[in-house]
């Protein structure tokens, strides 16, 4: 499998291929970059794993060669700055992602995946997939994050390690996402959480982004979204049991269509190979309903179609 990683030597981008590299993941990486010099030194660095890792093939590439690969993971943005939330770096991020979707202009059967790990993801996501006109399953959007921070919360909450808490969050990756409480488990068995520990999980989860940006850093959430995104393109490689939480443009799927936002999926060779249905609490649905209809609103405003 030949993956190529645009924004290779950012933080996101050179955790993704660490990661794709040390579980087995991709036979080839194409690295792409406008810094050449820190792109170059993340090649050398990778190289010097052929030896005692596996076998593969790592090389920097052009822009152009991109719709070559089969997976390619978009990581390239405009660093997080302080006290900015994710929806206000689209226009300085559509530029990006615009100028990768004009080489796929002439590839809309391109057979491959897209996973965007860009912000504000779900309008990147929808922009891209509407100007290649690549079939919309095969255009992901990166949103683990919320579901990790999720867990981790809860575990605080019940007094247990994070492994042991399964739980999902779905809809916008932002300030509208969907925590699914009414889905909670905790070593398998349903958990309830108090309407005061609810209180405090959501304060954590909607509090997380802006107390790291706040830091001042402008370093990305590498190691999650490192390896997140692997083991999105171990799904893809492999045929994932699924579910994953992803954002891709819907047309029908729990009554939304027009907009990308994140699901419960599938993952697979084809993209999103089907769409988990979830009995989601009223609430629940009626909060993915509002991230869908400021999403609607977001795009028609800034995505220009």
């Amino acid at each position: 499998m030949r993956v190529a990683l645009v924004g290779a030597a950012g933080g996101i981008g050179s955790a993704v291929a660490y990661s794709l590299v040390l579980e087995g993941l991709g036979s080839e990486f194409l690295l792409v970059d406008v810094n050449a010099a820190a792109l170059e030194t993340q090649v050398m660095d990778l190289e010097q794993l052929r030896g005692s890792v596996r076998p593969f093939s790592v090389r920097s590439a052009e822009m152009r060669e991109i719709p070559s690969a089969d997976v390619v993971v978009i990581s390239a943005s405009t660093p997080p700055r302080a006290d900015l939330p994710r929806m206000d770096y689209l226009k300085q991020n559509l530029a990006i992602t615009r100028e990768i979707s004009d080489v796929f202009k002439d590839e809309s059967h391109w057979p491959g995946v897209v996973i965007i790990a860009s912000n504000p993801v779900d309008p990147l996501v929808l922009d891209f997939q509407r100007r290649t006109g690549i079939e919309r399953k095969r255009v992901l959007g990166y949103s683990i994050n919320d579901t990790l921070r999720f867990r981790y919360a809860i575990a605080i909450e019940a007094g247990v390690s994070p492994d042991c808490v399964t739980a999902w969050v779905i809809g916008e990756h932002g300030n509208l996402c969907v925590p699914l409480f009414s889905r909670v488990t905790v070593d398998g068995n349903p958990f309830r959480l108090l309407a005061d520990q609810q209180q405090r999980v959501r304060e954590y989860l909607l509090g997380w982004y802006p107390r790291w940006v706040a830091l001042g850093t402008s370093r990305t959430s590498t190691w999650t979204s490192g390896y997140g995104i692997a083991r999105m393109v171990s799904a893809i490689s492999t045929g994932g049991s699924g579910p994953w939480p992803a954002a891709f443009a819907l047309d029908g799927e729990y009554g939304i269509s027009g907009v990308a936002l994140s699901l419960p999926v599938v993952l697979g060779a084809r993209g999103v190979e089907s769409v988990v249905g979830w009995d989601l609490a009223p609430e629940e649905s009626e909060a993915l309903r509002k991230a869908a209809d400021y999403l609607a609103d977001i795009d028609a405003a800034e995505l220009g179609q």
